[in-house]
């Protein structure tokens, strides 16, 4: 597995967790009798749930990625997601040390754009 940023530079080869599926719009409402509706609006997207390990230029990267709105793509077996993060990466250190030595956990929601076979 890989993580490219936009001009298809690899970020990180490090990626414990990259699980897509698909997340759609669910309006729920209780009705008078108290039983429950349930109506779906439009199709459902698909969203990657990725942990990536990086150092200090990759995190550097995906949040400047996550804060211009700028594609990421992480390659999955033989499937490629390009998407946008949908909120800034929760990091933390795996492995202190002095900067540029550091080791950073990071996890974050993409939203795909694109979708193929490698």
């Amino acid at each position: 597995m890989r993580l490219l940023d936009a001009s298809d530079n690899v970020i990180t080869t490090m990626i414990p967790l990259a699980l897509p599926r698909l997340e759609g719009i669910k309006v729920e409402n209780q009705l008078l009798d108290g039983s429950y509706h349930f109506q779906t609006i439009g199709e459902p997207g698909t969203i990657v749930e990725v942990e990536v390990i990086v150092g200090e230029t990759g995190r550097s990267t995906v949040d400047e990625s996550e804060a211009e709105a700028a594609p990421l793509t992480v390659e999955r077996d033989t499937t490629y997601y390009t998407g946008i993060l949908r909120s800034p990466v929760s990091w933390r250190v795996v492995r202190p040390g002095a900067v540029g030595d550091r080791l950073y956990r990071g996890t974050f929601v993409m939203a795909v754009t694109e979708e193929g076979s490698i």
